[in-house]
């Protein structure tokens, strides 16, 4: 089955994540209904933008936004970077490249420009 846009619009904010719910709303508002199927770039992957895609049913392809940085070699061969650490299930801490255990202390919150907290 061949992809087509289906819609445009044009945003004032400078990045991508914070622009798809309007886009989608916009999307509804023009058409009234909402897409079943979205494929955007890693541009617009971010976990505020797939709990709103899942609470409105569309299936998504849409890639997280460190998918192309996770791919090359420099990111892959960091022996300190988090993906790369040796993690202990049975007990829930990481061991560092230098062999020392790093538990979790604190869990903090953040709040985007739309106010997703996460």
């Amino acid at each position: 089955m061949g992809k087509f846009i289906t819609h445009v619009s044009i945003h004032q904010k400078p990045v991508e994540t914070t622009t798809l719910k309007l886009h989608l709303d916009g999307f509804e508002k023009a058409y009234s209904k909402q897409s079943i199927e979205v494929v955007a770039d890693a541009g617009y992957g971010s976990e505020e933008n797939y709990e709103m895609l899942e609470d409105k049913e569309i299936e998504t392809y849409v890639k997280y936004n460190y998918f192309h940085k996770e791919q090359k070699r420099k990111m892959k061969n960091d022996p300190f970077s988090v993906q790369n650490l040796f993690y202990n299930t049975m007990e829930d801490f990481y061991v560092c490249p230098m062999g020392a255990k790093m538990e979790n202390i604190h869990m903090g919150k953040r709040t985007s420009s739309n106010g997703y907290e996460f």
